[in-house]
């Protein structure tokens, strides 16, 4: 991003860098970034345990190595003092560490289920049609359709209609989960999917 850090510091292998917009950090595999205004506390941890916890507006808790406990939570308080004396909106930084806005993410996550329904609603309308031809084909008296073809044919499909009940059903539960977060003042997030 090359923006330089206000605050930064390091413990074996670990680190936190305080932006005047965010919180970036290393606490386990990955990297991970926090907009300073989905920082809603700021705990220290008790004596002798070298970390301290940022808990995010979603309710996330991330623990993160550190023997300079008080300096991190002094820069994070001063940071979002400055954020939100500033008024600053960190859109455009959102958007480089991977988050959108979370209007846009639930748009694109009811259009996803409507294309999924629409797939499933064209497979189960096979389906049907198989089984009408088949009992069609059974009053028929020059072509009757083999219940082993029938059989056949909805073993093909069963796979997929499986498919795209699971996908329904996931992306239902992330839309769920996502509204709940909209009603707790959540405004980024990170899409997964």
């Amino acid at each position: 991003m090359g923006e330089e850090p206000i605050y930064q510091t390091s413990y074996m292998g670990f680190w936190i860098k305080v932006y005047p917009n965010r919180v970036d950090f290393k606490s386990g595999v990955g990297t991970q970034s926090i907009p300073l205004n989905q920082i809603v506390s700021i705990q220290p941890g008790t004596m002798g345990i070298l970390q301290i916890t940022l808990e995010s507006t979603g309710g996330m808790k991330y623990a993160i190595p550190t023997t300079k406990k008080k300096e991190v939570q002094q820069a994070i308080i001063d940071a979002q003092a400055r954020f939100a004396a500033n008024g600053q909106i960190q859109t455009n930084v959102a958007n480089m560490s991977g988050m959108i806005p979370i209007d846009e993410y639930l748009a694109r996550l009811k259009t996803q289920k409507d294309n999924w329904q629409l797939e499933l609603d064209k497979v189960n309308t096979q389906m049907s049609t198989i089984r009408a031809h088949y009992e069609q084909s059974r009053s028929n008296l020059f072509f009757k359709q083999s219940a082993h073809s029938k059989d056949h044919q909805l073993k093909k499909l069963q796979p997929t209609k499986e498919k795209l009940q699971q996908e329904i059903l996931a992306i239902r539960t992330e839309i769920t989960r996502i509204q709940a977060l909209k009603r707790q003042g959540v405004k980024m997030v990170k899409p997964e999917y």
